[in-house]
């Protein structure tokens, strides 16, 4: 007979509960919206005890911050793996982001981040910082190929592609052209009015 009293408590044994939850979370992110990420639905949806979901993510708001940036990062590396060095060039770069658009995950996590920043204002310190590091990331990009933005019309184009990402989950398929003309002109004005910079030696080019 087991003695329930000195058996011991059971553990996620690998990172391969972490990634199931995380699956999880952005599943229901997806299909219901930010409603439905409560710990009992996403430890249900993954298959595991609550008490595992809470050993890898304490509270609902440090899950959602885990799948937001597990998901930038997934993006991030699609966007990069299509202008690898040797063979990245400006229209290539603005080809990636173009494609990023198409992407409805990210923009239901930004929501979501946005509806639980207005309950958390620890949240919505982290939001304003993860979304500095991806304008500090866009920045990063453009100096690859020679170029140095300004502040103001990094922020402008990176309004543009969140702005339009977000509208396109409410406007349907019809708005798909109107976005990517939209972001094609941020985009190209950017490159126009940005100053020249140091060009990195990684094989990137304007042309």
């Amino acid at each position: 007979m087991v003695d329930r009293v000195s058996a011991p408590q059971q553990r996620p044994a690998t990172g391969d509960v972490r990634e199931r939850l995380l699956a999880a979370a952005l599943k229901l992110l997806q299909a219901e919206g930010f409603q439905a990420l409560t710990q009992a639905r996403v430890a249900e949806a993954a298959g595991v005890r609550q008490s595992h979901l809470t050993y890898y993510f304490r509270t609902r708001n440090d899950l959602l911050k885990a799948v937001v940036e597990e998901g930038s990062s997934a993006l991030l590396e699609m966007m990069m793996g299509a202008i690898r060095p040797g063979r990245a060039t400006l229209a290539k770069f603005r080809d990636a982001l173009l494609s990023a658009l198409e992407d409805q995950g990210m923009p239901r996590l930004l929501i979501a981040l946005t509806v639980a920043s207005d309950e958390d204002p620890a949240l919505k310190a982290w939001f304003a910082e993860f979304d500095r590091g991806v304008q500090r990331h866009l920045a990063a990009t453009f100096r690859q190929f020679g170029l140095d933005p300004s502040a103001s019309d990094l922020v402008l184009f990176h309004a543009a592609m969140i702005g339009t990402a977000v509208l396109s989950q409410h406007a349907g398929a019809e708005w798909s052209h109107a976005a990517h003309k939209i972001v094609r002109r941020a985009f190209d004005r950017l490159v126009a009015d940005s100053r020249v910079a140091p060009k990195a030696r990684t094989g990137f080019r304007r042309s």
